[in-house]
């Protein structure tokens, strides 16, 4: 993993140099083949490879190479694992009965607008494990129960009343009511419901009901092959899985665990239905290594790709702003009606628990993401930063406390802290740090906006004096 990190890091000179090296012998290849040696051919055919370039890393954002989509034509999950995956997940990558011997159901989810109820044209697929307690209780209900004796004439009063309600519901076609908090398992982008098997044991034992389903254009789910769409595509699929299991398995609290893309949707998705009352309603949401935009997280991937040491990467700002705008345009082209970026819309999530943790050591989404969205999020809220894990491993390294965190906010026991645990480490100087890049980022910002309409005359300059 180390050494997946280190090649990322190094990616960037990479990239930007041999860019520059392809575009100048383009540029003098174009040049000595044009009889009148204009300035005009070298700059285009230096622009042209540029280009062409940022599409390739736009294409390669939007449609990543180690993404896994095979349709709803096929049956079962390919085990090819592709890039980081085959270190995070470790070794857990086949399904929940083979791999940890839970018995679990195949499942086809409707997609369906949260706005309207009306039928996407579109499937989720993916697995249902029932709750563990045969009781159908939680961990914390069971433990108030306890605490409160009854006669034994009230206990058999209670039971009697839930086997009369559970034959009621199959009489009438549908599931027995379950009681137990189910628990939507959301995957990031270009990976697919296998990202958050190694998580279920510890969850199911916990006595909760989860739910593992490909977002759509991933895994066996419905799509066309189209570009991961980083929030709000994936926001309709939540809400669709949180009405499935209100509607179809009768759980009348629905929390969202999702990590990268998935947890910046789940945030998106319980922002977006705030009425408890609707079938679509999220409980609690657990986000782990969120983005707070897709336009930052954009900006950061565009970093990761061209830069220069020093002050000569002042130079590269109008490119990326520009290979930015084409990433965010592209994407947005397939956005559903709700549009709202988590770092706009997570105040809406209150007065629901949200837990947000991340890891410094992130490369691929920083740190300053959860931290910011922390800061606009209302309470009740918990932040929880760690050191020493990479992007979605923070179950790996700290598995204890990961289990410990989600408990709390599942069964209501969430607090205001700042987390302070295992792998935290450095406390006020890491938080500096943490300011300082926001600080450097908006600084970006701020010079790229500036730069933008100095790159656009530039432009102009150039098409005259090619016409």
């Amino acid at each position: 993993m180390t050494m997946m990190v280190n090649t990322l890091n190094t990616l960037a000179p990479k990239v930007t140099f041999g860019t520059l090296a392809a575009s100048l012998a383009f540029g003098a290849l174009c040049l000595w083949l044009d009889s009148n040696h204009m300035l005009a051919t070298f700059i285009g055919a230096v622009c042209f490879v540029w280009g062409i370039v940022a599409g390739i890393v736009t294409y390669l954002v939007l449609v990543p190479p180690f993404r896994v989509f095979q349709g709803p034509a096929h049956d079962k999950l390919t085990p090819t694992i592709r890039g980081a995956a085959r270190l995070v997940w470790d070794g857990v990558h086949t399904d929940p009965e083979t791999d940890l011997g839970i018995a679990y159901e195949h499942v086809e989810i409707p997609v369906l607008d949260p706005d309207y109820g009306s039928f996407e044209n579109a499937f989720l697929k993916g697995w249902y494990i029932p709750a563990a307690r045969a009781a159908g209780k939680s961990k914390c209900a069971e433990a108030d129960d306890a605490s409160q004796p009854q006669s034994e004439l009230t206990q058999r009063a209670d039971s009697t009343r839930h086997e009369a309600q559970a034959t009621e519901a199959t009489q009438q076609g549908g599931q027995p009511p379950d009681q137990t908090m189910a628990v939507i398992m959301v995957h990031g982008a270009g990976r697919d419901r296998r990202a958050f098997l190694r998580h279920v044991r510890d969850l199911h034992q916990l006595g909760y009901a989860l739910l593992l389903c490909d977002l759509r254009e991933h895994g066996l789910s419905s799509g066309s092959g189209s570009v991961v769409n980083y929030g709000p595509r994936e926001c309709d699929d939540i809400a669709s899985m949180a009405e499935w299991l209100r509607s179809q398995r009768s759980h009348p609290t629905v929390v969202v665990c999702g990590t990268s893309t998935g947890a910046s949707a789940g945030i998106m998705a319980a922002a977006r239905i705030r009425d408890p009352q609707s079938p679509f309603y999220i409980n609690a949401v657990i986000a782990e290594n969120p983005f707070a935009s897709r336009r930052a997280l954009f900006q950061g991937i565009a970093r990761r790709f061209f830069a220069l040491p020093g002050r000569a990467d002042v130079v590269l700002v109008p490119y990326r702003h520009a290979v930015v705008a084409t990433m965010h345009f592209v994407a947005s082209l397939f956005d559903p009606a709700f549009r709202r970026e988590p770092i706009d819309c997570i105040q809406d999530v209150a007065p629901r628990p949200v837990l947000l943790m991340h890891s410094r050591a992130d490369t691929t989404i920083a740190a300053w993401h959860t931290v910011e969205l922390h800061e606009e999020a209302g309470a009740p809220k918990e932040l929880w930063l760690v050191d020493d894990a990479y992007h979605t491993a923070i179950y790996n390294h700290f598995p204890d406390e990961w289990v410990q965190r989600s408990e709390s906010v599942v069964e209501g026991r969430e607090g205001q802290r700042e987390g302070v645990g295992q792998g935290d480490r450095g406390g006020k100087e890491d938080g500096d740090k943490t300011d300082r890049g926001r600080q450097k980022d908006n600084r970006y910002a701020c010079v790229s906006q500036l730069l933008t309409s100095h790159s656009c005359v530039c432009v102009c300059v150039c098409v005259c004096v090619c016409v």
